[in-house]
């Protein structure tokens, strides 16, 4: 506005000084009026350092906004794989319970524990990479915490600087509108970063939950080592006595064949008799072969049948022998009363006698055992003669 008032003032003195001069009235005028258009001519614009300012705002604030919505991409991804892992970790978790479960309850079976052991080592192993990739995405959250919180601060410094420049500002009203928005989604982040923190509490108790999976295979393998050392153990056991058993049977069926063939003729006579039950060997020798009626001393032809039973039973040192002294229920009576006062001294003394050949036939003593045992065992009933006869006698027991 000042230069359009002065204008006219210069045009009058230019036309006044043409006036003096008067050179050409047209070359005047013409001069005049030049020099009026340079003078008019409107001066350029002044640059206005409030927009210049408006636009470096709208810039960073898009700078800002691009950050924000990668930062919000990338901890979307994280959390989604978080919650992805923590769903698996939880799965396997329930499936090594059972599993440990069934492990307790299989103590018996060694081969199924130990491949389940095996199965259970490698899950371990699958388990501990996938806790350390998730404690990889803990580390990429805090990352992510740092960014959002740094990009907290410098949207509250550009927050700052709009509200200086309300009153300058043609589009405070759209910055605003931005900024309340970019605050919007600073809400969302804190939100899922809220979220993502729960889950990581999760994954934590989680870790916890396999630390006690751990002490729980190292208990249970060594229940399985203990249990394999008891197996092997008692392998052995079972080998070293079914190696016995097969001994004593085969030294007993030695026995009993090698004594069949000494006493066969006495066995026919019906003077000896031979059974076996399980694992024991009875001979049975009538009183009539080794001793005179009432007496405790052998014949001699009694002393030989024993000597010759010696002879061979010495050949199976493993075996007991037991020597039993059998009488009828007829009591003592006269002289024979004074050395034997009842069937029970008699029954004794008879095999004490046997027990004596057969140690002079080659037997060790202290495998030998004697004892009377009177009318107290009978084979037959002593109410007959023929069964008093039967229930006088001495059994050779061999045992094991």
């Amino acid at each position: 506005m000042t230069t359009l008032r002065i204008i006219p003032v210069l045009l009058s003195a230019l036309l006044l000084a043409s006036c003096a001069t008067a050179p050409s009235p047209n070359d005047s005028a013409s001069r005049a009026l030049n020099e009026m258009k340079a003078v008019a001519r409107p001066l350029p614009p002044k640059p206005d350092p409030k927009d210049a300012r408006i636009a470096e705002l709208e810039r960073q604030r898009a700078a800002l906004e691009s950050e924000l919505a990668q930062v919000r991409s990338s901890l979307a991804g994280d959390v989604d794989q978080a919650r992805a892992r923590t769903s698996a970790l939880e799965s396997q978790l329930s499936q090594r319970d059972q599993e440990l479960a069934a492990l307790r309850n299989a103590t018996g079976d060694k081969e199924r524990l130990a491949g389940q052991l095996s199965d259970a080592e490698r899950q371990l192993s699958a388990k501990d990479q996938e806790l350390a990739a998730l404690r990889s995405g803990v580390g990429d959250r805090d990352r992510l915490a740092a960014q959002l919180a740094a990009l907290q601060g410098q949207l509250s410094s550009k927050d700052q600087e709009l509200a200086g420049l309300k009153g300058n500002a043609g589009d405070r009203d759209r910055l605003s509108s931005e900024l309340a928005q970019a605050k919007q989604r600073i809400t969302q982040l804190e939100q899922q970063l809220e979220a993502n923190s729960h889950e990581l509490a999760g994954l934590k108790n989680a870790a916890g939950d396999r630390e006690k999976l751990v002490a729980d295979l190292a208990a249970a393998r060594q229940r399985a080592s203990d249990l394999e050392n008891e197996i092997g153990r008692r392998d052995q056991e079972m080998t070293a006595l079914k190696g016995a058993l097969d001994q004593q049977k085969t030294s007993l069926a030695e026995a009993k064949d090698d004594l069949s063939k000494l006493l066969q003729a006495e066995v026919a006579k019906g003077n000896v008799t031979m059974k076996q039950l399980g694992d024991q060997l009875t001979l049975g020798l009538a009183t009539t072969l080794l001793f005179d009626s009432g007496e405790a001393t052998l014949k001699p032809g009694g002393a030989d049948v024993l000597h010759r039973i010696g002879g061979v039973l010495k050949q199976y040192p493993d075996r007991s022998i037991h020597v039993a002294g059998h009488t009828d229920n007829v009591p003592i009576k006269g002289r024979l009363a004074k050395t034997y006062p009842t069937n029970v001294e008699l029954s004794q003394a008879r095999a004490e006698s046997a027990r004596q050949a057969l140690t002079e036939g080659g037997m060790a003593p202290d495998k030998i055992e004697a004892k009377g045992h009177a009318d107290s065992r009978p084979m037959a009933s002593n109410s007959t003669a023929e069964g008093r006869q039967k229930n006088r006698r001495v059994e050779i027991v061999v045992g094991h």
